[in-house]
């Protein structure tokens, strides 16, 4: 088992490319971009080899990025060991590796995020803590996810605002008819309200329905 940097294995590169996407699904074309980004320096993407047979395998990445609101610190994004070698320590390893890395380009503090793995994180000695800057974080990933955040939490706002709305329209209606009813006035019953936006299904699964994220750090 050895970890290495994926710029200096270039052949390695669509195979790692389907990992990833394997397990978060990614465009090819996204995914290819982010990976060719990998360089001595940040952002790095490290991967864990496995060799049987003079065959080598991609069974681990893991991926370092500059955090713009710590010169002293970077993020560990992207850590993955591939399905079927997981309970082997493989993760442990790979994140000792990716540590070691970080520590040798001369880092000091680690951050990460995490949903549901705060407990392994723990155990290899990260912290939880608050952090507000999400802003100020410029690498792809995060980005796009930061990005996402702000259009559906608009859509969000502007679904309460569209449905508020008819409320007062509904409301308003309700009151006239009963006006007209005290009056004996013989009216028509009036129009429905117009029906309450939905979001499209591609949006069922948005980030205000996914696991809360969690910010974690460690010193070197």
């Amino acid at each position: 088992m050895e970890v290495v940097e994926l710029h200096k294995y270039p052949n390695l590169m669509n195979e790692c490319c389907e990992l990833l996407n394997r397990e978060w699904k990614r465009s090819i074309t996204a995914r290819m971009h982010s990976l060719e980004k990998s360089c001595d320096s940040l952002p790095v993407s490290l991967i864990l080899l496995s060799s049987d047979n003079n065959t080598v395998e991609v069974i681990g990445h893991s991926r370092l990025s500059p955090m713009s609101c710590d010169p002293n610190g970077c993020l560990i994004e992207s850590v993955l060991i591939k399905n079927e070698r997981r309970g082997e320590g493989l993760g442990k390893f790979l994140m000792q590796k990716t540590e070691c890395h970080a520590k040798r380009l001369g880092y000091q503090t680690l951050y990460l995020t995490t949903g549901d793995k705060q407990e392994f994180y723990e155990h290899l000695g990260y912290s939880h803590f608050i952090f507000d800057n999400l802003a100020s974080q410029t690498h792809d990933n995060k980005s796009d996810l930061i990005n996402s955040s702000i259009k559906e939490m608009s859509l969000k706002e502007n679904f309460k605002q569209e449905r508020k709305n008819n409320e007062i329209i509904s409301n308003n209606l309700d009151s006239k008819l009963q006006e007209l009813s005290l009056q004996s006035l013989p009216l028509p019953l009036p129009p429905p309200p117009p029906p309450l936006p939905t979001q499209p299904k591609s949006q069922s699964k948005s980030i205000f329905n996914r696991e809360k994220t969690y910010w974690m750090k460690k010193s070197l």
